[in-house]
């Protein structure tokens, strides 16, 4: 529904408003939207464990999920970022390239309210961002605090992704990275 809203609001298709406003002031030159059927360099193939066309029964051996892929991505998902990318939009939203001032606050607060005119940039708060689908799963964590951002970009089914960024952030919590970071050179 939000694509329909965006494509009638700005007279855009929902990829073309994505790209010009979201890929491209951010600098994301790996992302866009895909297509199951076209051979996109790069693309990374998926492996599922569900059963050929969401049959019932137990996991299948690994297998391409092509066929679970959208026809075409769209608002609703589907669409291919690299990791570099992803990381890019964190930098992006997070130094206020992306919305106005108020806006940018207003991602990174609780969301108690309405954003307010004349907040502060982004000093604290974080992001997170996670989706899938059989084979494919992705996640974006980051901490304006801490300063530390966390993607995961897993082929195969969710969700492996999350686990792994919960680990990371709890070990980057705890002081793992500084701990390391702390031991004298040898």
């Amino acid at each position: 529904m939000l694509g329909l809203i965006i494509e009638r609001a700005s007279g855009q298709s929902y990829h073309d408003y994505v790209r010009e406003h979201v890929f491209v002031p951010a600098g994301m030159a790996s992302s866009g939207p895909s297509e199951r059927d076209s051979a996109e360099t790069g693309r990374a193939i998926g492996y599922t464990r569900s059963a050929p066309g969401g049959a019932p029964g137990p996991p299948a051996a690994p297998h391409p999920n092509v066929e679970a892929l959208p026809g075409r991505s769209s608002s609703a998902g589907g669409g291919l970022a690299t990791a570099r990318d992803l990381l890019a939009f964190d930098n992006a939203l997070r130094n206020g390239k992306l919305l106005a001032p108020e806006w940018t606050a207003w991602i990174y607060s609780d969301k108690s309210g309405p954003p307010s005119a004349g907040a502060a940039a982004a000093s604290r708060g974080g992001l997170g961002i996670a989706g899938g689908t059989e084979g494919a799963n992705a996640v974006l964590e980051s901490d304006n605090r801490d300063g530390y951002a966390v993607i995961v970009l897993a082929k195969v089914d969710p969700p492996i992704a999350e686990r792994a960024a919960g680990k990371f952030v709890r070990w980057v919590r705890t002081g793992g990275v500084q701990s390391r970071a702390r031991k004298p050179p040898r």
